[in-house]
């Protein structure tokens, strides 16, 4: 993370870093940060991270170009989910393990602990831009997610 951060700043862009990333973000987390995101005027967003962040970032990516509550975007059974249509924040994934597929996928599972509900904000705007697959950021992870396929 620091390296990204230290890259990013050298080449003169300004870096805001969420780091508090919990396992099965939260559509509040997400939420407050994306208020943040439009407050600072953000273009752009980098996830670097497990399938959490991923998840994280890709449901950022709208949520910072929506009105309302992210929960609002969430397809599950009984649902009537906005659509998502004002576009997303480009995003760049950087996996840092393997097996999730976040890093290819238009979806985000985001947990709700008011309605206690896990479920799926889909769409085709939130395929990442760009992934950036190195496998040597998953070095630092045990055997097993480092060579799952």
């Amino acid at each position: 993370m620091e390296r990204a951060e230290r890259v990013l700043r050298s080449s003169g862009l300004t870096v805001r870093c969420f780091d508090d990333v919990q396992p099965d973000p939260s559509c509040e987390a997400v939420d407050e940060a994306a208020a943040g995101m439009r407050g600072e005027g953000a273009d752009i967003v980098i996830a670097l991270g497990g399938g959490s962040a991923m998840d994280f970032a890709k449901a950022l990516t709208v949520a910072a170009t929506h009105e309302g509550p992210i929960w609002d975007y969430v397809t599950y059974t009984g649902a009537n989910a906005k659509p998502l249509v004002a576009g997303a924040l480009p995003l760049i994934a950087i996996p840092t393990t393997a097996g999730t597929g976040s890093e290819v996928s238009q979806g985000s599972v985001l947990d709700n602990p008011v309605l206690g509900m896990k479920a799926a904000l889909l769409g085709p705007l939130m395929y990442p831009r760009v992934a950036l697959v190195d496998p040597e950021l998953t070095y630092t992870m045990p055997p097993g997610p480092t060579a799952n396929p």
